[in-house]
């Protein structure tokens, strides 16, 4: 990647949270500085990476596995391809990984709907509804595996025993995204048959905890059949889109 590029587009952005913050506030910001935090540096940096690198490739697969009118579930699902990059960059883990995988797009499309990376990388019931909602998507909840959607995982212990465990047993958790009989786990980095992710991928879950004795499902997010246009909901479609017909 060309330094110029990448530095001209981090200027470019400062300029638009300048003119951000003036629209707001109606003041020019005092003591404004060109320096971006660490954190706003890596987004810039991916959102710069997507716009030239990678969208391409990108745009293509999913023009092909979406009808130009968008349905969910997709006609063909994919898994992202984006896992490893979207770690190292945002400390992303299994809740994007598994919204990514649902809607048949890259982790680095849906990370800026989960605003606790890579601060806080883990992804609570609420903030994984937060996520669907800023989709455009509509759900339910279930008590089991959904017929299609994300699921979280409770790995049981005797964390899950104690009195008022609900609330302090997430840190047990694990997003997985579900289609029917297949099962998108971001460890196994694929999407896989139900019976094959229980006598192996699950039962690796289970060994990551000391003392862990099982799973269970602890709450399925059962998104409904319904029209989805990525590139009018995720950051990044529409410019690449637009960069590209260029």
């Amino acid at each position: 990647m060309r330094k110029n590029k990448l530095g001209a587009y981090l200027r470019a952005a400062v300029r638009e949270r300048r003119a951000t913050l003036l629209t707001v506030t109606g003041q020019k910001p005092q003591g404004f500085s060109s320096r971006l935090p660490k954190t706003s540096f890596a987004r810039k940096l991916l959102s710069l990476w997507r716009r030239t690198t990678y969208f391409g490739t990108m745009y293509d697969d999913i023009a092909r596995i979406l009808p130009s009118t968008g349905t969910l579930p997709p006609a063909s699902l994919r898994s992202p391809t984006d896992v490893q990059l979207a770690n190292r960059l945002f400390e992303a883990n299994c809740g994007p990984a598994s919204l990514a995988a649902i809607l048949s797009v890259q982790v680095c499309d849906v990370i800026a709907l989960f605003d606790q990376f890579p601060e806080r990388p883990f992804t609570s019931r609420r903030k994984m509804e937060d996520a669907l909602r800023a989709c455009g998507v509509d759900f339910r909840p279930t008590e089991t595996f959904p017929k299609f959607g994300v699921t979280l995982i409770q790995v049981e212990g005797p964390w899950t025993h104690a009195a008022g465990s609900e609330r302090w047993t997430g840190r047990y958790t694990h997003w997985v995204g579900i289609c029917g009989d297949t099962i998108y786990d971001v460890n196994a980095d694929r999407w896989l048959a139900l019976t094959e992710w229980e006598s192996h991928s699950a039962l690796a879950l289970i060994a990551a905890y000391p003392k862990a004795t099982g799973w269970r499902v602890k709450r399925g997010l059962e998104v409904t059949p319904q029209e989805f246009v990525p590139d009018a909901v995720l950051p990044g479609y529409h410019f690449g889109r637009r960069l590209r017909a260029a």
